[in-house]
């Protein structure tokens, strides 16, 4: 686990503050936003981050579940919605003052481009097409949900090693623009 500082200027941050800025893009854009959606795209923004800065997005730990990656704090704020667009911001407690805040970061314009960039790729994307992607035979998930027995796979975690060996053969097979935010398969 990566030790975490709000008040650091990079990465790794909490995937709370990544997926409420995800939801500040998409609330500007006028695109509904579901649960699934998120928990993909935020897998997206740190896969790709880490393969091409070789250090995590965030310092949450994303988990195998039936439908992907998820990690589970975004899970417990946002599992209420079902399959409805999220509509409301993610929070952490403050153990010190007693109450919840809305999770935020201080990106940088480097973190803001590359989340913007992700975000447009796969926002119009379905929840499930998203899924499926996420379940490509030989990736991460897959060979941890179809390794296992299926008591426990809720506490199945993909390490840092294993979700950047899946980015670096994405990147390999395709390209990247950042600036035009789309991917071209080669």
């Amino acid at each position: 686990m990566y030790n975490h500082n709000a008040n650091q200027p990079g990465p790794p941050f909490d995937a709370r503050a990544v997926a409420n800025f995800l939801l500040d893009l998409a609330s500007a854009d006028q695109i509904p936003i579901t649960q699934l959606q998120l928990y993909k795209i935020v897998y997206f923004c740190h896969g790709w981050y880490l393969a091409e800065h070789n250090r995590p997005l965030v310092w949450n730990i994303f988990e195998v579940w039936k439908h992907g990656p998820v990690i589970k704090v975004l899970r417990d704020n946002f599992e209420k919605f079902g399959s409805d667009p999220i509509s409301v911001k993610a929070t952490e407690f403050d153990y010190e003052k007693g109450q919840y805040f809305v999770s935020e970061a201080s990106f940088s314009k480097e973190i803001v481009n590359h989340i913007t960039a992700i975000y447009r790729i796969y926002a119009h994307i379905s929840g499930l097409q998203l899924s499926l992607m996420t379940h490509e035979a030989g990736g991460a998930w897959d060979r941890i949900w179809n390794s296992r027995v299926p008591s426990g796979r809720f506490a199945m975690r993909i390490r840092e090693h294993e979700i950047l060996e899946d980015f670096i053969k994405l990147r390999a097979e395709t390209k990247f623009d950042n600036l035009g935010a789309k991917l071209i398969r080669r």
